[in-house]
């Protein structure tokens, strides 16, 4: 990817956000707007980034989107995409993308692939406003590369046409929580967070998970309740990191 790139917010929200991070001021920020949309230009020779946040409604969550945007004259057969912090990555019978990492599996969804065309009847008439722009979708997918990188099956394109790789990215997580004992969730809940709530009973206090310093152990009797939130944002400490690169030409 290109080292020089910059990233510039496009459709202003009316939302700011102030960071007070640590006691030294100087290095705290206010009033930072924030944006629907954010776009770097010419990651890679005739390539755009697009990113912005999608509501999936069928998903019932939003959906990391960073849409490639590709120039006519550019050749996406040599886009690569280079992961790094996976613990193992797979495809599904879907064409989905899975990535284990640590507790949790990140989903990179099946890209929907399109052309842009815009109309030629305004594009002659020299029309001041933008020229609508017409997508018509056309097949593609991942391909796993001998380096390790992620490249696109793309069916064949027309020379006029940009084309959009689309792809959108879920965080689900997993976990295993119990003792020696019979452990029973009785009720799950989540936030809008990605929280879990879980509140069950269990015979197995004594090696029951439990946050310091609040231990309190065996409650005496034969069955204990108990409640357990868990953080996704744990990932943090490690969370892969996602670059696009061109593919070396073999000499």
């Amino acid at each position: 990817m290109n080292a020089l790139v910059t990233w510039k917010g496009i459709a202003p929200l009316r939302a700011q956000t102030d960071y007070f991070f640590g006691r030294d001021r100087s290095k705290w920020r206010t009033a930072v707007a924030n944006y629907a949309r954010a776009e770097a230009r010419r990651i890679l020779p005739g390539v755009d980034l697009v990113a912005y946040s999608n509501g999936a409604a069928d998903r019932r969550e939003d959906q990391l989107e960073f849409d490639l945007q590709i120039a006519p004259q550019a050749d996406a057969s040599r886009l690569r995409i280079k992961i790094s912090g996976a613990d193992e990555m797979r495809l599904n019978a879907e064409g989905d993308l899975l990535m284990q990492v640590e507790n949790a599996q990140l989903i990179l969804h099946k890209p929907a692939l399109y052309e842009e065309v815009r109309s030629r009847e305004l594009a002659r008439k020299s029309a001041v406003a933008a020229s609508p722009v017409q997508r018509y979708p056309i097949e593609g997918a991942y391909l796993f590369e001998p380096d390790g990188s992620i490249g696109f099956r793309i069916a064949c394109r027309h020379p006029p046409a940009a084309l959009v790789i689309d792809p959108s990215l879920s965080i689900t997580y997993s976990t295993f929580l119990g003792g020696a004992g019979e452990d029973t969730a009785n009720s799950i809940a989540a936030d809008s967070t990605g929280k879990l709530y879980i509140a069950g009973t269990t015979t197995s206090a004594s090696t029951f998970p439990q946050s310091a310093p609040t231990t309190t152990g065996p409650g005496g009797g034969s069955t204990d309740f108990f409640y357990r939130q868990n953080r996704p944002h744990r990932l943090r400490r490690k969370f892969p990191h996602i670059s696009c690169l061109p593919r070396r030409q073999r000499k």
